[in-house]
């Protein structure tokens, strides 16, 4: 344990050798996971191979979904006006948003999911984890229309990033929230603990790694801060981005669901 702890605090001060182990590591469990379903039984080859997939899949969400964290948040703090009602709200009160909606909607989303239940029309894992990622880059694009709607260098209203915020959440809920619920319903039970630590290794950190290049796009340069339109037609363009990075994925995810489903026999 010593020597973990010796080892995080150096890679903490080497950012490059960091970025480069946690590469490695990735690349390696991947690759192991890979050697798994070649060595599984073949009963739970495909199924394996789903969950790997549907991590993969998780990936291009959660790129997405530190953005709120990111370039969304720089983008509220630099463009959006954030009185409401006479009264002025921090920032941290808009991603605060997010978990309110979290708590709003999560009810709401398991009695529609119970009654769908007993329907026999409940939606399987592998369709709502694409519905997730299109939820999402449905958010991008509120995003980026947002930005149109600023007259004579005004700020744009906080509305639209709360609206948008709700429809993250919600897309949130529906990937996010199954991601171990995903693992236990389809691998081997003496795999769930190793697939559980790739999914938040593949999933979650190594995208939270991934993000910070991909608001790299919406970097507005110093010489053109506090000029409110440069600053929204920068951020414009990497939210329609953003949103056609997710709405591809979700696509992709919609037209291999039937597949995923049947391999996984779910």
């Amino acid at each position: 344990m010593c020597a973990g702890v010796a080892l995080c605090t150096w890679l903490i001060g080497h950012i490059m050798v960091a970025n480069y182990f946690f590469y490695c590591t990735t690349a390696f469990v991947i690759i192991y996971i890979i050697y798994l379903i070649m060595k599984a039984p073949k009963s739970e080859k495909k199924r394996i191979l789903v969950a790997l997939i549907l991590i993969c899949m998780s990936l291009s969400f959660f790129i997405l979904y530190f953005q709120l964290y990111e370039s969304i948040v720089l983008f509220i703090n630099r463009t959006v006006n954030k009185n409401l009602f006479g009264i002025s709200i921090p920032t941290t009160v808009f991603l605060g948003v997010n978990g309110a909606a979290v708590i709003i909607f999560s009810p709401i989303l398991s009695s529609i999911y119970k009654k769908l239940e007993k329907k026999k029309k409940d939606l399987s894992i592998t369709t709502k984890f694409p519905l997730g990622i299109f939820l999402i880059s449905i958010c991008f694009f509120m995003l980026a229309l947002s930005t149109y709607t600023s007259q004579n260098m005004s700020k744009i209203s906080c509305l639209w990033i709360i609206a948008a915020i709700v429809i993250y959440s919600i897309g949130e809920l529906l990937t996010s929230a199954l991601g171990v619920a995903m693992v236990t319903r389809i691998v081997p039970k003496r795999m769930y603990g190793f697939m559980m630590g790739a999914w938040f290794l593949i999933g979650n950190a190594f995208a939270a790694n991934l993000s910070g290049n991909l608001a790299d796009i919406a970097n507005i340069p110093h010489s053109l801060l506090h000029n409110i339109p440069a600053e929204l037609h920068i951020y414009g363009t990497a939210f329609w981005i953003m949103g056609g990075i997710g709405l591809i994925s979700a696509i992709i995810g919609f037209i291999i669901s039937p597949w995923l489903k049947a391999t996984a026999e779910l």
